[in-house]
């Protein structure tokens, strides 16, 4: 795996996080704040859309799609296993 794949992945999973900051900002000021501020979801609607717009022209697409997959999965198996592990209660 060269270094180009590697830093295509990179920035694929660091858009990712982006997208879902400035969604989470959108939600919190747009939607769940008391204080209602103009333009409120200006900035966190533009970042979103160009973090969209650059993930969406990345060139490992494929392999960052496979990389998500792998870590959803996990996660999902990890919270299952926590499920599991009843907390012993002290008598």
């Amino acid at each position: 795996m060269g270094s180009g794949i590697v830093s295509q992945l990179l920035n694929l999973g660091a858009f990712i996080a982006f997208i879902g900051v400035n969604a989470a900002a959108l939600i919190h000021y747009k939607f769940r704040s008391r204080e209602k501020v103009l333009f409120a979801a200006a900035a966190p609607l533009c970042g979103l859309l160009v973090c969209a717009f650059i993930w969406l022209n990345l060139d490992a697409k494929l392999l960052g799609s496979a990389w998500l997959a792998v870590g959803l999965l996990l996660y999902l198996v990890m919270q299952k296993r926590r499920a599991r592990v009843v907390p012993e209660t002290p008598e």
